[in-house]
């Protein structure tokens, strides 16, 4: 179907940019991170426990930016999580301040 490759598109774009945010740009809170795993609509990036909120909303940021590039007709969405390890189940926890915590 022409939508799967343009998604597919989408994604690798993402994980492209994260990549190069996490190595090559130090004013991104994804700078130092790094990527670990790409899994279908996934990327998962290891980021330091102090930066981890900023990470993953700009990790959200690249992730819905790209894609809407891929599929403008088609909104795009992204939810992150923070976890200590990976699970498929893992679902976003916010503090009292409104920022992501570690969900387990």
């Amino acid at each position: 179907m022409p939508f799967q490759g343009m998604a597919s598109d989408g994604a690798k774009r993402a994980l492209f940019e994260v990549a190069r945010e996490c190595w090559g740009v130090a004013k991104s809170p994804l700078f130092g991170c790094r990527p670990l795993v790409f899994v279908h609509d996934e990327i998962i990036v290891e980021a330091p426990i102090e930066t981890a909120h900023e990470s993953a909303m700009r990790l959200r940021e690249i992730m819905v930016r790209e894609m809407e590039i891929c599929t403008p007709d088609i909104p795009a969405s992204a939810t992150p999580a923070i976890a200590t390890r990976w699970a498929k189940g893992a679902k976003p926890k916010y503090d009292d301040a409104g920022r992501l915590v570690p969900w387990c």
